[in-house]
Protein backbone atom coordinates (compact mmCIF):
# COMPACT_ATOMS: atom_id res chain seq x y z
CA UNK A 1 0.00 0.00 0.00
CA UNK A 2 3.02 2.79 0.59
CA UNK A 3 4.03 1.59 -2.66
CA UNK A 4 0.76 2.03 -3.91
CA UNK A 5 0.50 5.59 -2.23
CA UNK A 6 4.18 6.22 -3.53
CA UNK A 7 3.14 5.03 -6.67
CA UNK A 8 0.08 7.38 -6.96
CA UNK A 9 2.08 10.39 -5.43
CA UNK A 10 4.84 9.69 -7.78
CA UNK A 11 2.28 9.28 -10.68
CA UNK A 12 0.47 12.45 -9.42
CA UNK A 13 4.06 14.71 -9.26
CA UNK A 14 4.85 13.17 -12.46
CA UNK A 15 1.31 14.08 -13.69
CA UNK A 16 2.13 17.73 -12.27
CA UNK A 17 5.47 17.55 -13.08
CA UNK A 18 4.58 17.19 -16.68
CA UNK A 19 1.64 19.31 -16.62
CA UNK A 20 3.87 21.98 -14.80
CA UNK A 21 6.60 21.26 -17.84
CA UNK A 22 3.45 21.89 -20.63
CA UNK A 23 2.46 24.64 -19.02
CA UNK A 24 6.65 25.93 -19.01
CA UNK A 25 6.32 24.77 -23.01
CA UNK A 26 2.96 27.05 -23.26
CA UNK A 27 4.32 29.87 -21.31
CA UNK A 28 7.67 29.29 -23.10
CA UNK A 29 6.14 28.91 -26.71
CA UNK A 30 3.79 32.07 -25.91
CA UNK A 31 6.84 33.82 -24.84
CA UNK A 32 8.30 32.96 -27.90
CA UNK A 33 5.84 34.55 -29.84
CA UNK A 34 5.69 37.40 -27.63
CA UNK A 35 9.23 37.83 -28.23
CA UNK A 36 8.68 37.11 -31.91
CA UNK A 37 5.66 39.79 -32.41
CA UNK A 38 7.77 42.42 -30.44
CA UNK A 39 10.54 41.56 -33.02
CA UNK A 40 7.75 41.99 -35.52
CA UNK A 41 7.06 45.18 -34.69
CA UNK A 42 10.39 46.61 -34.03
CA UNK A 43 10.96 45.48 -37.27
CA UNK A 44 7.97 47.16 -38.39
CA UNK A 45 8.49 50.32 -36.26
CA UNK A 46 12.28 50.51 -37.28
CA UNK A 47 10.85 50.20 -41.26
CA UNK A 48 8.22 52.62 -40.13
CA UNK A 49 10.85 55.25 -38.65
CA UNK A 50 13.24 54.21 -41.92
CA UNK A 51 10.44 55.12 -43.76
CA UNK A 52 9.77 58.17 -42.14
CA UNK A 53 13.10 59.37 -41.55
CA UNK A 54 12.76 59.16 -45.68
CA UNK A 55 9.91 61.32 -45.72
CA UNK A 56 10.98 64.04 -43.25
CA UNK A 57 14.49 63.89 -45.34
CA UNK A 58 11.99 64.30 -48.57
CA UNK A 59 9.75 67.04 -46.94
CA UNK A 60 13.41 68.72 -45.68
CA UNK A 61 14.64 69.05 -49.31
CA UNK A 62 11.41 69.94 -50.29
CA UNK A 63 10.99 72.40 -47.34
CA UNK A 64 14.36 73.94 -48.20
CA UNK A 65 13.62 73.89 -52.06
CA UNK A 66 9.81 75.64 -51.52
CA UNK A 67 12.05 78.06 -48.40
CA UNK A 68 14.44 78.91 -51.54
CA UNK A 69 11.96 79.29 -54.07
CA UNK A 70 9.80 81.81 -51.74
CA UNK A 71 12.99 83.78 -51.09
CA UNK A 72 13.27 84.24 -55.12
CA UNK A 73 9.48 84.49 -54.98
CA UNK A 74 9.66 87.35 -52.67
CA UNK A 75 13.03 89.35 -54.24
CA UNK A 76 11.22 89.06 -57.60
CA UNK A 77 7.83 90.18 -55.82
CA UNK A 78 10.17 93.16 -54.31
CA UNK A 79 11.53 93.94 -57.60
CA UNK A 80 8.10 93.88 -59.47
CA UNK A 81 6.66 95.78 -56.48
CA UNK A 82 10.03 98.31 -57.31
CA UNK A 83 9.24 98.00 -60.71
CA UNK A 84 5.25 99.09 -60.36
CA UNK A 85 6.18 101.89 -58.33
CA UNK A 86 8.70 103.34 -60.67
CA UNK A 87 5.46 102.22 -63.65
CA UNK A 88 3.15 104.45 -61.10
CA UNK A 89 5.98 107.58 -60.75
CA UNK A 90 5.96 107.79 -64.25
CA UNK A 91 2.11 107.05 -64.78
CA UNK A 92 2.36 110.25 -62.39
CA UNK A 93 4.76 112.16 -63.94
CA UNK A 94 3.13 111.55 -67.61
CA UNK A 95 0.03 112.60 -66.22
CA UNK A 96 1.81 115.75 -64.71
CA UNK A 97 3.25 116.34 -68.35
CA UNK A 98 -0.05 115.47 -70.09
CA UNK A 99 -1.92 117.65 -67.97
CA UNK A 100 0.65 120.65 -68.15
CA UNK A 101 0.23 119.72 -72.33
CA UNK A 102 -3.59 120.16 -72.03
CA UNK A 103 -3.16 123.26 -69.98
CA UNK A 104 -0.84 124.76 -72.71
CA UNK A 105 -2.85 123.62 -75.64
CA UNK A 106 -5.88 125.46 -74.42
CA UNK A 107 -3.66 128.43 -73.93
CA UNK A 108 -2.59 127.93 -77.32
CA UNK A 109 -5.83 127.44 -78.81
CA UNK A 110 -7.04 130.42 -76.65
CA UNK A 111 -3.89 132.64 -78.61
CA UNK A 112 -5.18 130.98 -81.81
CA UNK A 113 -7.94 132.33 -81.49
CA UNK A 114 -7.07 135.61 -80.69
CA UNK A 115 -4.70 135.78 -83.35
CA UNK A 116 -7.36 134.18 -86.20
CA UNK A 117 -9.62 137.46 -84.66
CA UNK A 118 -6.59 139.69 -85.02
CA UNK A 119 -5.39 138.25 -88.42
CA UNK A 120 -9.23 138.68 -89.44
CA UNK A 121 -9.14 142.68 -88.42
CA UNK A 122 -5.71 143.03 -90.15
CA UNK A 123 -7.15 141.57 -93.46
CA UNK A 124 -10.07 143.74 -93.41
CA UNK A 125 -7.37 146.57 -92.87
CA UNK A 126 -5.37 145.20 -95.75
CA UNK A 127 -8.46 144.81 -97.78
CA UNK A 128 -9.51 148.71 -97.00
CA UNK A 129 -5.83 149.56 -97.64
CA UNK A 130 -5.48 147.85 -100.67
CA UNK A 131 -8.82 149.31 -101.98
CA UNK A 132 -7.78 152.35 -101.31
CA UNK A 133 -4.13 152.11 -102.60
CA UNK A 134 -5.97 150.82 -106.00
CA UNK A 135 -8.26 154.25 -105.79
CA UNK A 136 -5.12 156.28 -104.78
CA UNK A 137 -3.58 154.41 -107.62
CA UNK A 138 -5.98 155.44 -110.21
CA UNK A 139 -6.05 158.52 -109.12
CA UNK A 140 -2.33 159.15 -109.54
CA UNK A 141 -2.56 157.62 -112.85
CA UNK A 142 -5.35 159.76 -113.97
CA UNK A 143 -3.54 162.76 -112.39
CA UNK A 144 -0.55 161.84 -114.55
CA UNK A 145 -2.45 161.52 -117.59
CA UNK A 146 -3.74 165.15 -116.65
CA UNK A 147 -0.18 166.42 -116.22
CA UNK A 148 1.10 164.74 -119.03
CA UNK A 149 -1.98 166.33 -120.85
CA UNK A 150 -1.04 169.80 -119.50
CA UNK A 151 2.60 169.31 -119.91
CA UNK A 152 1.85 168.65 -123.39
CA UNK A 153 -0.24 171.59 -123.60
CA UNK A 154 2.58 173.90 -122.02
CA UNK A 155 5.13 172.46 -124.16
CA UNK A 156 2.87 173.25 -127.18
CA UNK A 157 1.86 176.43 -125.65
CA UNK A 158 5.76 177.38 -125.27
CA UNK A 159 6.45 176.24 -128.58
CA UNK A 160 3.71 178.76 -130.04
CA UNK A 161 4.69 181.56 -127.04
CA UNK A 162 8.24 180.75 -128.62
CA UNK A 163 7.09 181.15 -132.34
CA UNK A 164 4.91 183.94 -131.84
CA UNK A 165 8.00 185.80 -129.78
CA UNK A 166 10.10 184.60 -132.64
CA UNK A 167 7.72 186.04 -135.41
CA UNK A 168 7.19 189.10 -133.07
CA UNK A 169 11.11 189.62 -132.58
CA UNK A 170 11.23 189.31 -136.69
CA UNK A 171 8.15 191.73 -136.93
CA UNK A 172 9.91 194.05 -134.59
CA UNK A 173 13.25 193.59 -136.32
CA UNK A 174 11.57 194.22 -139.61
CA UNK A 175 10.24 197.16 -138.30
CA UNK A 176 12.95 198.87 -136.87
CA UNK A 177 14.93 197.98 -140.26
CA UNK A 178 11.75 199.46 -142.38
CA UNK A 179 11.33 202.20 -140.09
CA UNK A 180 15.98 202.87 -140.58
CA UNK A 181 15.41 202.88 -143.76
Amino acid sequence: KENEELRSKLKLLVEQFELREQQLVQQLNAKNLESQLFEAKIQQKLQQDAKETFTIEAYKEQNKSLMETNTKLREELTLYAEKFNQFQESMSKTDEIFGKFKTDMEKMQKRIRELEKENIGLRTKTDQYDATFIQMNIMKQKQDKEVDSITKQRDSLKGLCKTLQDKLTLNSTAEKEGSQE
